[in-house]
């Protein structure tokens, strides 16, 4: 018996239906949709505890000059400390490298570490008194919800413009 005449790859052949395709690309669009902001907040995460983990050992380097000469130093070159990077200096003594940037200040008092990739974070280490404290400007929901992170508390202040976070204790992490 002889098969009727027929186009090939049309007739017997299961496939997709365009409902169906639509209805699975429709899925990962939702999916991806969901999945790529909390990616970048992950990221966000990941890059907020290395600027902590940064901003300990310039704590702990400004400790042992301290110990040293009775002083905290503003001069970046004066610490025991090195980081690959880029050095930048201006009238109140920047350190940059990729993705943060220290700032001293003028009495020696804090080191203050920013996160050039998120806008409106700061991480403020009192050198006299250990305190360890996140900012996070108020319009700036990114910026407050990596601080509530990286501290495990509320804001408990303000100045106007900035939502303070302290870490409960000064072990970071």
């Amino acid at each position: 018996m002889q098969k009727k005449n027929c186009l090939p790859g049309f007739l017997g052949v299961k496939a997709f239906t365009l409902i169906e395709l639509l209805v699975v690309v429709l899925i990962i669009g939702i999916l991806a949709a969901v999945a790529l902001p909390q990616y970048k907040f992950a990221v966000a995460k990941t890059r907020l505890v290395q600027l902590v983990t940064a901003g300990q050992t310039i704590k702990q380097a400004e400790e042992r000059y301290y110990l040293a000469n009775g002083t905290y130093t503003t001069d970046w070159t004066e610490l025991d400390v090195d980081f690959a990077g880029t050095w930048v200096s201006t009238s109140r003594t920047f350190y940059a490298t990729s993705g943060w940037r220290a700032e001293w200040s003028s009495v020696g008092k804090w080191v203050a570490l920013f996160d050039t990739r998120v806008d409106n974070l700061r991480l403020y280490f009192m050198l006299a008194d250990s305190r360890i404290s996140c900012f996070a400007i108020k319009e700036n929901s990114q910026a407050n919800e990596l601080c509530q992170y990286i501290t495990k508390t509320k804001s408990h202040g303000t100045d106007g413009m900035w939502y303070t976070y302290a870490f409960q204790t000064n072990s970071l992490l």
